[in-house]
């Protein structure tokens, strides 16, 4: 499937901004849920024009395919009152349109949601729903968000009062990196290959079956490849490589931590000395590919400022992969 890309709503999005929610209110109406009573969006119309001047509204695609949405607000005073630190992001509008239900959008918007948070350093992300919304609180139990109680909000009109129940997940964790060691070293050392092996056993958990991209044996030989190990308490901890892609585009590979020592910063610290080391080589972006089943590395690598691209390279065709970049310039 062409992976998910989120962007932010532009003003002649409107129409179709409202047409897709309203599609998704007269859905939950007929099943009993009145999450969104019909009529309330387009009553509303220039509530959510202001929210997309204000780049709260953010549309999800599929190719051309307008596939889901939600609104990022970064205050929410009626719904969690109590709340005084701008720690949190509010994501409200979730929405995945019917035809492309059951294909995992709705958690690759979360996770989406979850990395805007982190790349704010925002610890968390907050949402709520109808109290009797059975499937949406399940939802969101299963997704990691923690139940934070009952409260009777009261919104302006059309929307009036509302029992919603309130969740929030943890998405970024103010700790100190750990200290660690960078070193540049032969791809083939047996320390590298030691980490390779682990690295590949792990996207083999991932991906059976899938074909794994790593370096190329033309790439081993070739003396612009950057391959450094992390090293903490004396041990090889993780890895990461850059090679070239065209004289002035690198292409980031090989990332990886060892388990036991992930949620340290050790990925950043790795990708952090890749960007440097891609500097002085003299280029000007960085381009990667992952997929949707390295939802971590995904939120690395866009709190770390690269921006979803269409499939590149060996990547073009291949339904799982996920490409980014980063301009170093």
């Amino acid at each position: 499937m062409t992976p998910l890309t989120i962007v932010s709503a532009q003003s002649d999005d409107l129409g179709r901004y409202l047409d897709l929610l309203e599609e998704l209110a007269d859905w939950l109406e007929t099943r009993g849920i009145r999450q969104w009573p019909r009529g309330n969006f387009r009553r509303s119309a220039d509530y959510y024009a202001e929210s997309i001047a204000q780049q709260e509204v953010q549309l999800a695609f599929i190719g051309d395919k307008l596939v889901g949405t939600l609104r990022v607000l970064l205050r929410e005073p009626i719904v969690w009152p109590e709340v005084v630190e701008n720690d949190a992001i509010y994501v409200y509008n979730l929405a995945v349109r019917r035809a492309w239900a059951g294909l995992g959008l709705g958690r690759g918007i979360l996770e989406w949601a979850g990395a805007r948070a982190a790349s704010l350093g925002r610890k968390y992300v907050r949402l709520d729903c109808v109290i009797d919304n059975a499937f949406l609180c399940d939802y969101y139990t299963q997704a990691g968000f923690e139940d934070r109680g009952e409260i009777e909000a009261r919104f302006p009109p059309p929307v009036g009062s509302l029992p919603l129940r309130r969740y929030q997940k943890r998405v970024y964790q103010e700790v100190q990196d750990l200290a660690v060691e960078i070193k540049a070293a032969a791809s083939d050392s047996e320390e590298a290959l030691v980490l390779i092996h682990a690295l590949d056993q792990d996207l083999r958990s991932r991906y059976p079956g899938i074909a794994l991209h790593g370096l190329h044996p033309e790439d081993v030989r070739d003396r612009r490849l950057t391959f450094l190990i992390a090293y903490a308490d004396g041990r090889a901890i993780g890895c990461g490589a850059a090679r070239e892609l065209e004289p002035s585009i690198g292409e980031v590979k090989r990332m990886f931590v060892q388990p036991e020592w992930r949620r340290q910063g050790v990925a950043r610290q790795i990708l952090a000395a890749l960007e440097s080391q891609a500097r002085k080589c003299g280029y000007l972006a960085l381009r990667l590919e992952t997929a949707s089943g390295q939802p971590e590395a995904i939120r690395l690598y866009r709190a770390a400022g690269y921006v979803d691209i269409p499939p590149f390279g060996e990547y073009v065709g291949n339904p799982a992969s996920m490409c980014f970049e980063k301009r170093l310039t």
